[in-house]
Formats: C-alpha cells, sequence, structure tokens
C-alpha cells in the first residue's frame, strides 16, 4: 500500500532563534499536512506573523538541510498546533 503524500510547511521563527534550546542556532518549524489545501492555509497563516520568514511549502520533508547542527528544528503536526489549519487566524 503506498503512503499518502505529505506536505511540509517550513519557516524560520525569528521570535525563538538564538536562545533557549536554540542558544546560537536559528529555529526552524517544520509543519506536517495532509493536503496541499492545507499547506497553503498553513503558509498564508505563517507568512500573516512577523516572526515567520522564509516559509515555503515543500513535498518533502527536510532532513539533510537542516541536519547540520546550525539549526533547531521544530516539527509540527495538525494535533500540535490545530489554529495554524484555520484559514486566516493569524490576519490582521
Amino acid at each position: 500500500m503506498t503512503q499518502a503524500k505529505k506536505y511540509f510547511v517550513v519557516a524560520i521563527d525569528k521570535f525563538l532563534s538564538g536562545w533557549g534550546t536554540s542558544e546560537g542556532k536559528e529555529t526552524v518549524f517544520v509543519m506536517e499536512c495532509d493536503t496541499l489545501e492545507e499547506a497553503n492555509i498553513v503558509r498564508d497563516n505563517a507568512k500573516n506573523r512577523t516572526d515567520m520568514t522564509k516559509v515555503r511549502v515543500l513535498t518533502s520533508k527536510p532532513y539533510q538541510y537542516y541536519n547540520n547542527g546550525s539549526y533547531y528544528v521544530q516539527y509540527m503536526t495538525k494535533k500540535d498546533i490545530p489554529n495554524w489549519f484555520r484559514s486566516g487566524f493569524f490576519k490582521q
């Protein structure tokens, strides 16, 4: 049986980068989405926040790029952050 295709919204969190568990690193949010529609909603919500930069949608989990020690990566799902999946949730 083939696994359903996933989408990943990736963004750098400027607010959490550089301190706490991210000391000396950039914090990267990777938000897993079940559909392209969900990914577009999450992407738009991230873009509506001033603390999120370099927001993009990927079709594969970004393992290698963020595995060099310069990043603190947080993987999130709809269960972890349900409001991010509500259209316009962070719109001003």
